[in-house]
């Protein structure tokens, strides 16, 4: 019994058309949250909030494709980098200038 409890317990990892459409979800927040001229960062938090959560505790921090799985603040960080990608995408004409300055370096030094 205890082995077929294990294997009922086992949790899929979140697919990445699930995440994707997650990021993109949170991304939306920040924009209409700045709309609604709330500070940039708070948006940010606000959105990425429940991503994380979702991801961390129906998931166990297992995404589909990512090798490893991500540690608390380093996933955090890639949440924050995701969205906001996104988000300038979407909304970049209400975003703080120093956003877009942060997203390139970041992918300058991803992309050298």
């Amino acid at each position: 019994m205890a082995g077929a409890q294990s294997i009922q317990n086992r949790v899929d990892p979140m697919s990445k058309e699930a995440f994707a459409l997650s990021i993109k979800q949170a991304a939306l927040t920040v924009c209409a949250l700045r709309r609604l001229d709330m500070d940039y960062k708070v948006a940010l938090n606000t959105s990425a909030t429940p991503v994380f959560q979702l991801v961390k505790f129906q998931f166990g921090m297992d995404i589909e494709g990512i090798d490893e799985k991500l540690e608390d603040q380093r996933f955090i960080r890639f949440l924050g980098y995701k969205i906001s990608e996104i988000t300038l995408e979407a909304c970049k004409e209400i975003l703080p200038p120093d956003v877009e300055l942060t997203i390139q370096k970041i992918k300058s030094r991803l992309n050298p």
